[in-house]
């Protein structure tokens, strides 16, 4: 690597170029095939794909070594060339890396600098390293656990290690719970005039949920294969919306069906279904809207997903239980 190139990079966390090996055959367009064979013969080291490069190691182009071993020895290199290399630059994250790798089914990514200059290259093996890391971290953080050890085991990490990793988001969400408390408070009469409203609370609170668990998961998803990104937000948020019209048209019909059923009440019936297409839709737009959000504001969006939105879904789907009991009964 030149003295150039060495003063472009700029390491940066996260980044491709942790993950970059600098070790690679670069290549001449106007080599021949038996040439380039003897090149690689004399590195000693088993590359699948060399990469062409021009007189400033810019990159152009990348060949198949299969392609080189199977073909006449006089075959001009340029014959063989891909003019159309895929890359990534090095400040680029980890995760564009990845996808990169997985979307074209390399073996290896080539890693250059802004103005194309080859640095190094991704091997698919430092690339499944990094994305099983981010899976674990992603799943803590969806589960409301901080990282107990970065290296240690499940079972050579402490007890306390474990506990004192959890313990922050437990106490977090446990004060959060206080505010749910305090709205059912304020609901004390629509409880008197129709005892049946509190069976059905976990109910509808659990739904909630759910619900936002469902969307908040899907769209982490696919804010990290790069499917949806911000300037996607309405139209996600519409889909969303068309998603919760179907889910809760289905909740409501069984709801509804069971309520009359067995208590013979047509209000409960309505308060419920009123109630359950109200939680259903603003629970879905949460679960989707926050993580997006949070990805815009460049946090991570796993931070967004199951117990924090679970918990402003309970919050919003009791505030709008005992709103719409509340309007029926004119308490």
């Amino acid at each position: 690597m030149n003295r150039m190139t060495k003063k472009s990079m700029q390491h940066s966390e996260n980044s491709a170029e942790e993950l970059m090996n600098p070790g690679y055959i670069s290549l001449s367009a106007g080599m021949r095939a038996d040439a380039a064979l003897e090149k690689i013969r004399k590195t000693g080291t088993p590359f699948y794909t060399l990469y062409i490069t021009d007189g400033k190691h810019r990159l152009t182009g990348t060949v198949a070594l299969c392609d080189l071993l199977t073909c006449e020895p006089q075959t001009a290199v340029a014959d063989l060339t891909d003019w159309k290399p895929v890359s990534v630059v090095y400040t680029q994250s980890r995760e564009d890396a990845a996808r990169l790798l997985q979307k074209y089914d390399l073996l290896s990514l080539p890693v250059v600098n802004e103005h194309r200059v080859l640095l190094g290259i991704i091997p698919i093996e430092n690339a499944i390293d990094a994305i099983r890391e981010e899976a674990t971290e992603d799943f803590e953080k969806m589960a409301a656990i901080g990282s107990a050890s970065a290296e240690a085991s499940y079972f050579e990490t402490s007890d306390w290690t474990h506990a004192k990793s959890r313990l922050p988001w437990l106490l977090i969400l446990m004060l959060s719970a206080i505010f749910t408390g305090e709205v059912i408070t304020r609901y004390e009469e629509a409880f008197l005039a129709l005892p049946l409203l509190v069976s059905f609370l976990p109910m509808v609170m659990d739904t909630a949920g759910n619900c936002g668990s469902q969307s908040s998961t899907v769209i982490i998803r696919a804010l990290a294969t790069g499917e949806v990104r911000f300037r996607d937000f309405f139209r996600v948020l519409l889909k969303e919306s068309e998603i919760a019209l179907f889910a809760g048209a289905a909740l409501i019909l069984v709801c509804t069906a069971r309520i009359l059923l067995q208590y013979h009440n047509p209000t409960l019936a309505l308060i419920l279904a009123i109630s359950l297409a109200c939680t259903v839709l603003f629970s879905k737009l949460i679960g989707a809207a926050l993580p997006m959000l949070a990805k815009r504001l460049h946090l991570d969006p796993a931070v967004m997903a199951s117990p924090l939105i679970n918990t402003i879904a309970d919050l919003g789907s009791v505030l709008l239980y005992f709103s719409v009991a509340s309007w029926l009964f004119h308490l």
